[in-house]
């Protein structure tokens, strides 16, 4: 009798973590919408804007309640489609510190290479005061990009027209 209590309590809690799962895998989808729609709205949003600084909050908060593991090759591709405007560079590379010990994140190296030597250029933000090019710089460390990988030539800036 007493081996009967022990088979019904694993098998309930074999149950109860079955659904458990599956409960969180339906959890996260409306998150990832989430996450999709304020992208797509923050392509269209004007620079500088108080909704921009809204909407980058807002990104940021979705992002942090999901799980390391739970960024996806899309998720990550459209944080990377992000890096294209430079007011948006130190909230892709922030969004991408919660999942860069992940290798679906490491996609984004080649292209946060290719923006550093511009990020030095523009120099700090005006909404924040730190400079992208800082926070790329710890995000590519974290990742186990090393320095000796990232761009050595000194590039020569071009005088600033406009701060961002």
């Amino acid at each position: 009798m007493r081996r009967t209590g022990f088979w019904l309590k694993t098998f309930a809690l074999v149950l109860s973590l079955l659904w458990q799962g599956d409960t969180i895998a339906q959890a996260r989808a409306p998150l990832l919408d989430q996450i999709d729609g304020v992208i797509e709205t923050l392509r269209h949003t004007p620079p500088a804007s108080r909704e921009q600084d809204r909407l980058h909050d807002t990104l940021l908060g979705l992002i942090d309640k999901l799980a390391p593991g739970d960024a996806d090759e899309k998720l990550v591709g459209a944080l990377i489609s992000l890096l294209d405007e430079s007011t948006h560079r130190d909230l892709v590379a922030l969004c991408l510190f919660r999942f860069s010990r992940q290798p679906v994140a490491h996609k984004a190296v080649p292209r946060l290479l290719e923006v550093l030597p511009e990020e030095d250029c523009i120099g700090p933000a005006v909404r924040t005061g730190v400079w992208a090019s800082y926070t790329i710089r710890y995000l590519l460390k974290d990742m186990g990009v090393g320095g000796r990988d990232w761009p050595s030539e000194k590039v020569s800036c071009p005088p600033r027209t406009t701060d961002r």
